[in-house]
């Protein structure tokens, strides 16, 4: 069985935004028999003036 792994970092500027993408493509994910572990879901938003 092939094994793949996918490492995303960046930078959050939405946490809503996101967690909007993350559970579509978890969705997607799920279907193709992947699994999504996601680690460190704690945001701190920062305003830039």
């Amino acid at each position: 069985m092939a094994k793949g792994y996918k490492l995303a970092t960046g930078i959050i500027r939405d946490p809503r935004e996101f967690m909007v993408d993350a559970v579509s493509a978890e969705h997607y994910l799920q279907k193709c028999g992947a699994t999504i572990f996601i680690r460190n879901t704690h945001t701190t938003v920062n305003e830039a003036t």
